[in-house]
């Protein structure tokens, strides 16, 4: 084989690659196991606690996050009968409470909070 030839089977070759790709691929589609666990408010990122006290209700948030949160929505009832919109800031690895008044017969506190790329709904019930 010629020099001649052994250039055009090569220029052939690269062309052919160009147009057909060289074997990779650009999208691909797969499926991953993922698990969840729930755990205890007291191992929870975001601790809540409620208590009842004198026909209002204390709400106590612990926050084990590295950066702040803010408590964006506190309601109660199933569905909500109150709601109050706050900006309640929480700093990391700090306990604040409020106290917040809430519908006698609710049974349960929701919490909607928001933080550096977290936004987390958490419910509990109100002891």
């Amino acid at each position: 084989m010629s020099l001649r030839q052994a250039s055009f089977a090569l220029l052939v070759l690269a062309v052919g690659m160009l147009v057909l790709g060289a074997g990779g691929f650009s999208a691909m589609e797969a499926d991953r196991p993922v698990d969840v666990s729930v755990v205890d408010d007291e191992d929870a990122y975001l601790g809540v606690t409620a208590e009842q006290e004198a026909g209002d209700v204390n709400v106590t948030i612990v926050n084990r996050f590295a950066n702040e949160i803010t408590i964006t929505q506190v309601e109660a009832g199933d569905p909500p009968e109150s709601q109050y919109d706050t900006e309640w800031v929480v700093g990391p690895g700090t306990q604040e409470t409020a106290l917040y008044d809430l519908p006698t017969d609710a049974n349960e506190v929701i919490i909607h909070a928001e933080g550096k790329g977290v936004s987390i709904e958490v419910s509990t019930e109100i002891g």
